[in-house]
């Protein structure tokens, strides 16, 4: 056999055994003996589950007045996804790179979140996101969001949005999973978020409903608002103009003003 064919049968050797011996490198890597992996999605850090635990990449803003309100007064476009955790700290954390974006100032128990005026936050793949904390969180108030993400385990809540272009509540499961020599020896889920009771007051405000478990869901819808619901364990999407609404009031209290 001729050297440049010999040459070339090598170097084609070449290219399947690398990828294969990567394999067999990653999977050693992973399975040997005693090693723990946690694959499919990362369990929830619980360093942002309390305001006392420091954050990696946050910045803690202890708040030093009781409120039991939310209100972003203007978002000014941004889009937003927010966690409500119940504590018994009052405070908020963001991240790093926002601290000089976002202000939080209370009256007489609402908390008002402003936003620097200029700033762009408004790529929907890049929410700010923005962790609060209190003991009993009531009620948010929104205007001018571009994308509101709400991440929530509570009993009762009273949200209120105007010119917010999509407002979304998801189950948001999180799946983690641990691997012991190969084999699966714990599997846990986790829904972000649980909301019992909702009552929702919607101004010209798109609201989209997925998976999402609720006793009783109040909505009242106006100034062409549209309602998307994915009922539980459906993938079929309902959507719902301001004029279509009544079509659901037996299922859900909805009403238009």
């Amino acid at each position: 056999m001729k050297t440049s064919n010999k040459i070339l049968i090598a170097f084609a050797a070449a290219l399947i055994l690398i990828p294969v011996l990567g394999m067999v490198i990653v999977s050693a890597t992973q399975y040997k003996t005693g090693t723990y992996t946690v694959d499919r999605f990362q369990a929830p850090d619980q360093s942002d589950k309390t305001f006392v635990a420091k954050s990696a990449g946050k910045t803690a803003i202890k708040i030093n007045e009781p409120f039991t309100q939310v209100d972003i007064e203007d978002a000014k476009g941004a889009s937003i996804e927010l966690h409500l955790n119940t504590d018994k700290s009052f405070g908020a954390k963001i991240p790093d790179n926002l601290k000089e974006t976002f202000d939080f100032k209370v009256t007489n128990g609402v908390l008002k979140i402003s936003i620097k005026e200029g700033a762009v936050i408004d790529e929907y793949r890049n929410r700010a996101i923005i962790m609060l904390y209190a003991p009993n969180l009531l009620s948010l108030k929104g205007n001018k969001v571009n994308n509101l993400h709400l991440v929530t385990l509570i009993d009762e809540f009273n949200i209120d949005l105007k010119d917010c272009t999509y407002f979304s509540l998801s189950r948001g499961e999180i799946t983690s999973t641990t691997v012991v020599n190969g084999d699966t020896t714990d599997h846990q889920a986790f829904d972000q978020t649980a909301i019992k009771n909702l009552k929702l007051n919607l101004d010209h405000t798109e609201f989209n409903l997925a998976d999402l478990n609720i006793n009783s869901l109040d909505i009242t819808a106006s100034n062409n608002s549209v309602v998307n619901i994915n009922e539980e364990g459906s993938e079929d999407r309902k959507a719902l103009n301001t004029s279509q609404l009544n079509k659901l009031k037996a299922i859900f209290q909805i009403r238009q003003s």
